[in-house]
């Protein structure tokens, strides 16, 4: 039974490594079920496009954001040594909040899958 899944695995490996190649990508998610692959890689393409326009400033907020999830913009902007509404300008432009909504889908659908 173990040859048996590693094999699938390896197969599954094999194709999501060529499709990688093929739509000239860098980062894919493979879980063995093509409705949850192709939402979750569709939701990922789109991240990813938005991701490719962040500033040096949009990404460092997001770090920061997600680094410390309960930290107030107050807080980060003490840390940044700018105003509270530059941070709340930041994470608006950087769009955390469709970033929180991402992360907490995946996460959401990696526990059903597992």
């Amino acid at each position: 039974m173990l040859a048996s899944l590693t094999v699938r695995a390896y197969h599954r490996l094999g194709r999501t490594f060529e499709s990688l190649k093929e739509d000239k990508l860098n980062l894919t998610i493979a879980t063995g079920n093509g409705f949850f692959d192709d939402t979750l890689n569709l939701m990922l393409k789109l991240a990813l496009h938005f991701m490719d326009d962040w500033s040096t400033v949009s990404a460092e907020i997001i770090v920061l954001a997600l680094d410390n999830p309960n930290a107030s913009q107050r807080e980060i902007a003490e840390r940044l040594n700018i105003q509270q509404s530059a941070v709340s300008q930041r994470q608006k432009r950087a769009r955390l909040d469709l970033v929180l909504e991402l992360l907490e889908y995946y996460s959401k659908t990696l526990k059903e899958l597992s």
